[in-house]
């Protein structure tokens, strides 16, 4: 079966999820004190974590596209991993309004940051479970198509010892490994520029090669 069904149905739940991150951003009570623009400035962590989350969800889009722009089939495994892979993303609004609710200080600062890592690294585990499954399929591919073998290969963070410098840490102090990241990361998805000795080239590099090339020929 091709895969129009299944991005379809990608798009609508990333959507909701993006939405439904706006819902946690309410209009302050001017009458607590102070004014409204005080109100306003007091109500930033609402702001921040609706930022950082709108991009979040924005880029993982952006690389489930690419990703499945390369598949010219799906399989009964890919659909429920990729449906797996939505619903650790859908999930997302809920540590985002957590975080913003306690990341002011205090013990449950720690425990709102640890719940939000621990959504962040369900996703990429799930993003390179699907990654991992194409890999080993490459049958379902269309032609031409080279998904990453491993996202060392795409200069993405890794599970060796460099990951272990590139950690990521929350506001509040509660650090989760770097690939949790995998998702928000756009060469896991794709290597365009990769050069026939396999190492990655950044794509205006390529582009700019093989503009120079046609224009010799």
């Amino acid at each position: 079966m091709g895969t129009t069904r299944l991005e379809g149905f990608s798009d609508g739940v990333l959507a909701i999820a993006i939405t439904l991150l706006i819902l946690d951003v309410h209009v302050p009570d001017q009458a607590a004190g102070g004014g409204l623009g005080r109100a306003l400035a007091h109500n930033w962590p609402s702001y921040a974590t609706y930022a950082i989350s709108f991009v979040i969800i924005g880029i993982i889009w952006v690389n489930h596209h690419a990703l499945f722009d390369q598949v010219a089939r799906t399989t009964r495994t890919l659909l429920f991993l990729n449906l797996f892979l939505l619903m650790s993303v859908s999930f997302l609004p809920f540590p985002t309004a957590l975080l913003s609710r306690y990341i002011r200080g205090g013990p449950n600062a720690h425990v709102a940051a640890a719940v939000y890592g621990a959504d962040m690294t369900a996703i990429g585990l799930m993003f390179m479970a699907v990654l991992a499954y194409l890999v080993r399929t490459p049958e379902i591919l269309g032609p031409g198509s080279r998904p990453a073998t491993g996202a060392r290969r795409c200069g993405a963070p890794s599970g060796g010892r460099s990951s272990t410098a590139r950690r990521s840490s929350s506001p509040s102090g509660a650090p989760w490994p770097a690939w949790s990241s995998t998702p928000l990361w756009p060469s896991t998805s794709r290597c365009p520029g990769r050069r026939a000795g396999g190492d990655a080239v950044p794509g205006p590099v390529a582009a700019g090669v093989r503009r120079s090339r046609r224009a010799r020929g």
